[in-house]
């Protein structure tokens, strides 16, 4: 059946999407929900009178697959406009609006047109989707496609330093290899504002977990963090996100995500062209110079962590996903942070219930 949850399975397909303008005649085209204003700002407020703004563009770039549209509606998580688009739910991407928007393997290979240039030599027209993070519990019941935002894996969760019961093991450090970032395809590297949240799409290594080896896909920032350690936020919080390699898309639970938590403190030299005035507008993608996490955060990457099985946190809220939090902090400046606050003040998901989460300490041997 074409409404069949092809994403609820941990053994979830390959997520591959072609970023192109649409054409006449052109196949099955699946467009990433966005709300699109004239010249204003999106001004989501709760009952405390706390308010989130989003700026919007006024225009947004379709995405294009490569099937035909069936005879019967082929759009899993969104619904066919006319004969070739599909009008993807909030979360939901790919050909078929059957991939988590995070999942998505970008090929950037293809021409993008239709995009315009702005005079700080930005790209814009990008597609967006806009969570309502004041109200992020209702997420499950007011997003279409979503009701996994309700599931008992959920993240974030509350780590604890010290559990009664929390399992322990002793390990070697976590067994990433992270090199220098290389953009999917010739194209420049870029920071792109999705409406959500700033993101670098690139590949730059990979983290074996059990045997099974997860590519980068991209990194992307939260304000405050996500995760809370002992109760408590960091400034920040960074999340790689990890595809299943080729040869392992068969593995039970197909993503991975590396976090890594900021504190206030000395500028961080990684970051220090994503964080550079001024960022990217919401639909935006602005160019960037090469970068090495691998090399900055050897430091953390080499401490202990925690890990569990969790779920994305944004929608559609997948869960299988497995999360590897390191313990060891990075730092970044105050202008650093007040940048991000230009675009988000706060893009964190609340803390979700534990439940029956079982949760590793790796310690370090």
């Amino acid at each position: 059946s074409p409404k069949t949850d092809r994403s609820a399975s941990h053994g979830m397909a390959p997520c591959r999407l072609i970023a192109a303008a649409v054409v006449a005649g052109s196949p099955l085209v699946s467009v990433v929900w966005a709300s699109v204003l004239e010249d204003r700002a999106l001004q989501t407020c709760g009952a405390d009178g706390n308010c989130d703004q989003v700026a919007l563009l006024q225009k947004s770039l379709l995405h294009a697959g490569s099937h035909e549209a069936p005879s019967e509606n082929p759009c899993v998580h969104g619904y066919l406009r006319g004969k070739h688009i599909c009008i993807c739910y909030p979360g939901w991407a790919g050909v078929h609006c059957d991939c988590p928007e995070e999942a998505l393997e970008y090929d950037r290979s293809a021409s993008i047109k239709g995009l315009l240039d702005d005079e700080h030599g930005m790209t814009c027209g990008l597609p967006i989707s806009i969570f309502p993070y004041i109200d992020a519990s209702l997420w499950g019941r007011q997003l279409p496609a979503s009701a996994a935002c309700d599931g008992r894996a959920q993240s974030p969760i509350n780590l604890i330093t010290q559990r009664h019961g929390q399992r322990r093991r002793i390990a070697p450090m976590l067994n990433a290899s992270y090199g220098r970032l290389v953009s999917p395809s010739e194209r420049s590297l870029g920071v792109t504002n999705d409406g959500h949240g700033l993101h670098v799409e690139g590949h730059f290594g990979f983290v074996i977990l059990d045997g099974v080896r997860y590519e980068s896909q991209s990194f992307h920032f939260h304000r405050p963090s996500e995760h809370l350690v002992d109760g408590k936020a960091a400034e920040l919080e960074m999340h790689i996100v990890h595809t299943a390699h080729e040869a392992d898309k068969g593995t039970n639970t197909s993503l991975a995500v590396v976090s890594i938590l900021f504190d206030l403190g000395d500028e961080n030299a990684c970051l220090k062209d994503v964080f550079s005035a001024p960022l990217p507008m919401a639909g935006c993608r602005k160019d960037i110079h090469p970068l090495g996490p691998g090399q900055f955060f050897k430091e953390q990457l080499a401490g202990p962590w925690w890990s569990y099985e969790g779920s994305l946190t944004t929608p559609p809220c997948t869960e299988g996903v497995r999360w590897n939090v390191l313990t060891k902090r990075a730092t970044i400046s105050r202008e650093q942070l007040e940048l991000h606050t230009t675009r988000y003040i706060n893009n964190a998901r609340p803390k979700q219930a534990h439940n029956d989460i079982k949760v590793n300490w790796h310690k370090v041997s």
